[in-house]
């Protein structure tokens, strides 16, 4: 593969990450993601696990409590990654768009 569809390649992946935090980003500003999940799910749900997980009474339960206290921790951490990884996408994006001048350029010449 040439370097020119590398860098294409890279930039196209980079445009594909970028698009993938803009989802995000518009997401956690929707009112109804922002109530329910936001809010409900990641604060109020997760603050009722923690409170029903030291009960002696549901300690047949305490696995699936664990489990979904891991399922809210492991949704908010893909949001956010997508949202940093998105960030950093879109800085290389000129970066990459710059090299792919360069070699289109040394290729004419």
């Amino acid at each position: 593969m040439s370097d020119i569809k590398q860098i294409e390649l890279t930039i196209q992946d980079a445009r594909g990450k970028v698009a993938l935090r803009d989802m995000a980003l518009k997401l956690a500003n929707n009112r109804d993601f922002k109530k329910l999940i936001m809010d409900e799910y990641f604060i109020n749900e997760a603050a009722r696990l923690v409170e029903i997980v030291g009960d002696s009474r549901l300690s047949d339960e305490r696995d699936d409590i664990v489990d979904a206290m891991k399922g809210i921790s492991n949704l908010r951490q893909f949001l956010r990654h997508k949202i940093m990884e998105g960030d950093v996408a879109e800085e290389s994006i000129q970066e990459h768009l710059a090299l792919l001048d360069e070699e289109e350029m040394e290729e004419v010449l």
